[in-house]
C-alpha cells in the first residue's frame, strides 16, 4: 500500500511506493503565470509575463538532482522586456557550449526553456 505526505519544505505531494528512498514528487500539470519578481519552485511549470515590465525570478535552493522547472514566454515579449534567471549560492547553467554564469538572460520571444537540476549546474534546454 503506498502512502502519501505533503512535503511542507518544498511545497509539493510526494507519493511512497515503498521501494523509491523519499518517493516520488507529484509535478503540477498546468502552468503557474509569473509577471513579478519572485522566487520560482522546482517541478513546477511557469508562463512568465513580461507585457508589463522585465523582470526577475531566482531559482530556488532546495532541489535534488532531476528537479526542474520549465519556463515559457507567455506573450511572446521577452525581445522587448527581457525575463532575468539568477541562481542562488554561485550556481550556473550549462548548455551544449558548456558552462554559463549566472544570470540568464531570456530575451527571445516565444522562447520556451526547461532548466533540470543535475547536481552542480542547472542544465540548460532552450
Amino acid at each position: 500500500v503506498s502512502q502519501s505526505r505533503y512535503d511542507t519544505t518544498k511545497g509539493t505531494l510526494r507519493v511512497h511506493d515503498g521501494s523509491t528512498v523519499g518517493g516520488l514528487e507529484v509535478s503540477k500539470a498546468r502552468y503557474d503565470v509569473v509577471g513579478v519578481a519572485t522566487t520560482l519552485r522546482t517541478n513546477v511549470k511557469y508562463f512568465a509575463d513580461t507585457t508589463t515590465s522585465a523582470f526577475t525570478v531566482t531559482l530556488p535552493t532546495i532541489k535534488t538532482i532531476g528537479d526542474f522547472i520549465s519556463i515559457i514566454d507567455a506573450e511572446a515579449y521577452w525581445d522587448i522586456n527581457n525575463l532575468t534567471v539568477v541562481t542562488q549560492n554561485s550556481e550556473q547553467f550549462k548548455d551544449y557550449t558548456g558552462l554559463i554564469d549566472s544570470p540568464l538572460v531570456c530575451d527571445v520571444a516565444g522562447a520556451a526553456i526547461e532548466l533540470i537540476w543535475e547536481g552542480s549546474y542547472w542544465r540548460l534546454i532552450a
